[in-house]
């Protein structure tokens, strides 16, 4: 998960712009260890995007609502993988397989329990997260017109377990056979 402070809002009256914004990429390896899929949404439950990252994989037809699909091209052995996010929105603008990263990049890393609690004013840890599991001041004004799909506070971040990633049918990004509805193996 990538956290930002807030989505930009585009004028007097952008309904995904608010306090607050996120994007989850989850990486699946093979039993091989090598990358399979890429998938991401924001951590709101919105714009579930997978890409298939091995040859072996093709995306399943089908009629009901679907994520953004997008089957990339064989890597080389000493490719890396390329994710690119807009500025203002976070949205991913490019994934690809490059040869052009260095080989080793620094990371700080938290554990998610450690990311998930927030110091207050009296220096103890709490929870930014409602009975909901969902940051009440990351309200987006889509609230008001996608609330008829029966998903509660549209647009608001998440908790991990609460992501509802479809407003027809039921799915959910921690569904533990996602991918077999949406991708098969040759």
């Amino acid at each position: 998960m990538v956290w930002f402070p807030a989505r930009t809002e585009k004028g007097y009256f952008d309904p995904y712009g608010g306090k607050f914004d996120a994007i989850n990429l989850r990486l699946t390896l093979d039993s091989a260890g090598h990358p399979l899929v890429l998938d991401s949404i924001h951590q709101c439950g919105c714009f579930h995007m997978v890409y298939a990252l091995s040859p072996t994989l093709e995306f399943i037809a089908s009629d009901g609502e679907r994520p953004i699909a997008v089957k990339l091209p064989e890597p080389t052995a000493n490719s890396r993988l390329h994710v690119a996010l807009s500025t203002a929105e976070h949205m991913i603008v490019k994934v690809e397989f490059t040869d052009n990263i260095q080989a080793d990049i620094d990371l700080r890393t938290s554990s998610l329990t450690q990311l998930s609690l927030l110091q207050s004013t009296d220096g103890r840890y709490k929870s930014p997260f409602n009975r909901h599991g969902i940051i009440t001041d990351s309200a987006r004004g889509e609230r008001w017109f996608l609330w008829p799909f029966g998903v509660r506070s549209p647009g608001a971040m998440r908790q991990q377990g609460q992501h509802a990633i479809a407003f027809i049918g039921e799915r959910h990004f921690d569904e533990a056979f996602l991918f077999e509805g949406i991708l098969k193996q040759e």
